[in-house]
């Protein structure tokens, strides 16, 4: 649902004074921007429904091959996530602006809400000119922007929104002359910590794979999964070709959903969005491609717009689309859509 006044009062102070504390990750329940498959689903027997609060449905006509290849293109407004993600920041150094300035128009900004941390380093000039310069261009793009830290050309800011966190995304990247990464947060995340050291040793990569392996079967549903299961999905921003869309109907998993489950699973929390999963690990080239990386096709502009797991082999599972269900596909199949892979571990 969308954050209320209140709601963002609280969510505004809580994390103010957590600011500084280490970050973890965790589900978060949401509708997100599935793109869909651009191959024609078999003609096999559809597999049976997951159990769930009410009858699996599907459409008997399945989108054609040649079709519109994508479910949708607008994150919804009233997502239901809990928090956003923190937007890690890194600027280039430089010297052009008065540092002096500038940190008077930060500080006196009311787009932005700075912790404590963050304005003893602005007021002691700790904070770069290029870092200054951007909190004054995106304090007014998402108000109230949290400021959690800035430091020399570093920042960790986060929008109190969603759609805010995608709207400062976007702006970033189209300015070009930074980069950012995402990292989930949950309501306790100053109290909690993951370790990613134990989750290595653990072999996440396999454990992963076989998670995600297991759903194969389990119908595609606009916004469904999350980090308990297959659920439910949504019809907000649904844009396919199956009317009346089915995802309230439909107990199942869309892309991102998929993937989300699996690492939930081992204790890594992936956004439920293909957008920002793209953002939350390290690049891997294809050469490098392991059991459990996230592969990402259909590039758009503030990122891919569908994506799966690697399995091995050249192949990954997925949930393509509406009318569909999970399936293992081969990425020869989708080498003209590919974007690359990540490793969120």
């Amino acid at each position: 649902m969308p954050l209320t006044t209140p709601r963002r009062t609280v969510l505004l102070v809580v994390l103010l004074v957590a600011a500084g504390t280490s970050l973890i990750a965790i589900d978060r329940l949401g509708a997100e921007e599935p793109a869909v498959d651009a191959a024609t689903p078999t003609a096999a027997a559809p597999p049976a429904a997951v159990p769930g609060p009410t009858p699996t449905t599907r459409d008997a006509a399945a989108p054609t091959a040649g079709a519109d290849s994508f479910e949708g293109d607008t994150l919804p407004t009233d997502s239901q996530f809990d928090l956003p993600p923190m937007l890690l920041i890194q600027l280039p150094s430089s010297d052009s602006g008065d540092p002096k300035v500038l940190g008077r128009s930060v500080l006196r900004s009311r787009s932005l809400a700075l912790s404590p941390a963050a304005r003893r380093d602005i007021r002691s000039g700790r904070v770069s000119v290029e870092g200054l310069k951007l909190l004054v261009e995106l304090g007014p793009i998402e108000a109230p922007l949290l400021v959690h830290r800035a430091r020399g050309s570093k920042l960790r800011v986060q929008a109190t929104s969603l759609d805010g966190t995608r709207k400062l995304v976007r702006s970033i990247a189209d300015a070009g002359t930074a980069t950012v990464s995402l990292r989930p947060v949950r309501r306790d995340f100053a109290d909690l910590e993951q370790s990613k050291a134990e989750a290595r040793a653990s072999e996440i990569g396999s454990k992963v794979t076989a998670i995600a392996l297991a759903q194969v079967g389990i119908p595609y549903s606009w916004g469904g999964g999350n980090a308990r299961g297959a659920s439910t999905g949504t019809c907000n921003g649904y844009r396919g070709s199956i009317r009346p869309c089915p995802a309230t109907r439909t107990v199942g998993f869309d892309c991102s959903g998929l993937t989300l489950y699996a690492y939930a699973q081992v204790g890594i929390t992936l956004d439920h969005y293909a957008a920002f999963q793209w953002l939350e690990g390290r690049r891997i080239p294809a050469t490098d491609l392991m059991p459990g990386d996230l592969v990402f096709f259909h590039p758009k502009r503030d990122g891919p717009g569908h994506m799966g797991m690697y399995v091995g082999t050249g192949r990954f599972v997925h949930a393509p689309r509406t009318g569909d269900w999970v399936k293992v596909s081969s990425l020869s199949d989708y080498a003209g859509s590919y974007m690359g892979a990540v490793r969120p571990f």
